[in-house]
């Protein structure tokens, strides 16, 4: 599926409730193969109103820390678990979205195929590293995956979800270090493959 294809059936998709509820599906940005990708957990409410992923005060914050860590947000895969927003921004009140939304995920991977994503949250780590994944534990290390893993091989991380900082004032700039830090890390890993 090519991505026009593939935007096209993320916004006709009506594979779990949370269909019923959305203003605008929200799938992927990305330029084709990008070497980074970045897989938050689902839009909010700025988001499901323009379609796009990220483009809140928490997709503004990440746009921040991207051009920090030296990223272009424009070259590189920026998605979510799920495509379109949960009531109240309430996730674990859908626990079978992610799972509904798993095929768009598979599917936005093998489309744009980023050697390196980062995980940004804990929602989105569970993905790679498991549901009881705890951030503090797992961000910033890297975990390979072959061919046949679901989501293809590739190098993963995770990071914080910016949203930690806005919810934490007294944590901010301890997270968006951390957050830039572990960035850089990934873009570092690039250059030695």
């Amino acid at each position: 599926m090519n991505a026009d294809e593939l935007v096209v059936n993320i916004s006709r998709c009506r594979d779990c409730r949370l269909h019923e509820y959305r203003q605008l599906a929200v799938p992927g940005e990305s330029p084709l193969h990008p070497n980074i990708g970045f897989i938050a957990e689902a839009p909010g409410k700025d988001e499901d109103a323009a379609g796009r992923p990220m483009v809140g005060a928490a997709g503004k914050l990440f746009t921040e820390v991207l051009r920090a860590a030296g990223v272009v947000r424009e070259e590189v895969l920026v998605t979510n678990t799920v495509r379109c927003r949960p009531p109240r921004n309430k996730i674990a009140n859908w626990p079978d979205a992610p799972d509904k939304c798993r095929r768009w995920t598979v599917e936005e991977l093998s489309t744009y195929n980023p050697r390196v994503v980062v995980l940004v949250g804990a929602s989105a780590a569970k993905l790679v590293f498991g549901k009881n994944a705890k951030m503090q534990d797992i961000r910033g290390v890297f975990r390979q995956t072959s061919p046949d893993f679901e989501y293809g091989a590739r190098i993963w991380t995770a990071t914080w979800h910016p949203a930690a900082a806005l919810h934490a004032p007294d944590k901010r700039a301890i997270i968006l270090q951390q957050m830039v830090d572990d960035i850089k890390s990934a873009k570092e890993l690039l250059c030695e493959l």
